[in-house]
């Protein structure tokens, strides 16, 4: 049933005795919240949804799968941000040396007529392709009043900022920052993206307030959809529901993913950790395929969630580890068979990711306070063979893969750590001073010697 009362004032709309979906026309629930959402509104995208003109050429190209949003490669380099997401930093390979993206001799990197600086209040995401880079930042140009009440409907007012999304493309020197599009006004994007010549698909997240305690609440995602923006003309389209569903990867150019189906609303759960976590448990978990074009589904396969609670893909296979399993599994996506594929030296694995036909594992020392790595290892997806893998840096921790060239990797090597001292909670901690980074080549890697071409950071 829909309650509550709207009441338009120039730009801002006010609603009372409900949340608002931060959304033009978006139903609302009958919890004891209210939102306000005021501000600067997305002058470029008047209407919640525009019609993409897109080329049948790009829709039948292959879909490529970005996931991580805090890094991006090439055969050339390496971008990231700097820890306080102020800076996009970059490794160049060929010199091996750290930098900030920002070719202005002199420039002290502090403000937006520096290519490197970023001036937002979120942490952003970052990817590139063969000719550009891609941004997003978030631009305080919006905010939420909240209005909880009490028994005696006794109302209180908090204002949260919130932020807009925008995308930008730049060359690949971090020159010629071009602004292609800008979210809706309370729609969050992010992470993951799949991108399909100028057509890029994205999930449009929007969230509501839920009371966790007397006087305390949290945000969970209300509403969740898949997206096509094209990155030309900055248009958009909606193309699926995808709450409670997580994009897993691409195959071709279908969308792969797996959907929750909870046996009981997860949100009744939210002080009860262990309550969740049965409920998740004995939900269903169901992968399928899905066809943009077409807006097609095709089940791969359903289970119950503990038996696909480890999983990851290499383009054509799931590999799939069971609560509690030493056995590996494979799902082809193909003819949908599922297979036991290897076996695991024990449970309790942590799979880290496929590169080049293997899949990385780890067994961690979960009664060390540090989380060391106890053991590592990896599953030749050609053979099927399980192999040790034992470069584990002195502060036991992986030698882990950041990026890829054709023939090498580019690997955090390890840690300078601060000596060890007592917080204030009375718990023992060491920081980290120091970051290493090195190239090295990838047989070298997977034979576990520790051959590296040492990266100069800034730090050094």
């Amino acid at each position: 049933m829909r309650k509550g009362i709207a009441i338009t004032i120039g730009a801002a709309v006010l609603c009372v005795g409900t949340y608002v979906l931060l959304q033009t026309g978006a139903e609302q629930s009958s919890e004891k919240t209210a939102s306000v959402m005021a501000g600067k509104q997305n002058k470029e995208n008047k209407s919640p949804v525009s019609s993409p003109s897109v080329s049948s050429e790009d829709e039948n190209q292959e879909l490529t799968f970005i996931r991580d949003g805090y890094k991006a490669g090439n055969q050339n380099g390496y971008y990231y941000f700097s820890d306080d997401r102020a800076h996009i930093k970059y490794f160049d390979y060929e010199s091996r040396k750290e930098i900030y993206l920002c070719n202005k001799p002199n420039c002290n990197h502090d403000s937006e007529s520096c290519s490197s600086y970023l001036n937002s209040g979120v942490s952003p995401d970052i990817f590139a392709d063969e000719n550009f880079l891609y941004l997003t930042e978030g631009s305080s140009d919006a905010e939420v009043v909240v209005m909880n009440a009490n028994e005696e409907n006794e109302m209180n007012l908090s204002t949260l900022q919130t932020e807009i999304t925008v995308l930008y493309r730049m060359n690949l020197d971090g020159t010629e920052k071009t602004k292609l599009y800008e979210c809706p006004s309370g729609v969050q994007m992010g992470m993951p993206y799949l991108k399909q010549g100028n057509i890029l698909y994205a999930q449009f997240t929007v969230s509501k307030q839920i009371e966790t305690n007397p006087n305390s609440y949290t945000m969970v995602d209300s509403e969740k959809k898949l997206v096509k923006i094209n990155l030309e003309t900055g248009e958009y389209e909606e193309v699926a529901d995808t709450l409670n569903k997580e994009i897993l990867g691409a195959y071709g150019n279908k969308i792969l993913w797996m959907e929750t189906l909870y046996k009981q609303d997860p949100n009744d759960f939210i002080n009860d950790d262990q309550g969740w976590r049965d409920n998740l448990y004995q939900s269903t978990a169901r992968i399928s395929l899905f066809d943009p074009r077409t807006g097609q589904e095709t089940m791969i396969t359903e289970d119950h969630y503990k038996n696909l609670e480890t999983i990851t893909f290499d383009g054509l296979n799931l590999y799939v580890i069971s609560e509690g399993s030493q056995k590996v599994e494979k799902i082809s996506i193909e003819n949908k068979e599922r297979s036991v594929f290897a076996e695991l030296p024990k449970s309790g694995a942590y799979v880290q990711d496929i590169y080049d036909r293997k899949l990385q594992y780890v067994y961690y020392d979960l009664d060390s306070d540090e989380a060391k790595v106890e053991s590592a290892g990896y599953i030749n997806l050609d053979t099927g063979e399980n192999e040790a893998f034992t470069l584990i840096d002195d502060s036991g921790i992986l030698v882990e893969i950041l990026d890829q060239t054709d023939t090498h990797y580019f690997v955090r090597t390890g840690y300078k750590m601060s000596k060890e001292y007592t917080t204030w909670a009375g718990t023992k901690q060491r920081d980290i001073e120091e970051t290493y980074y090195g190239l090295i080549r990838k047989e070298d890697y997977w034979n576990s010697k520790a051959e590296y071409l040492p990266m100069e950071t800034m730090q050094n």
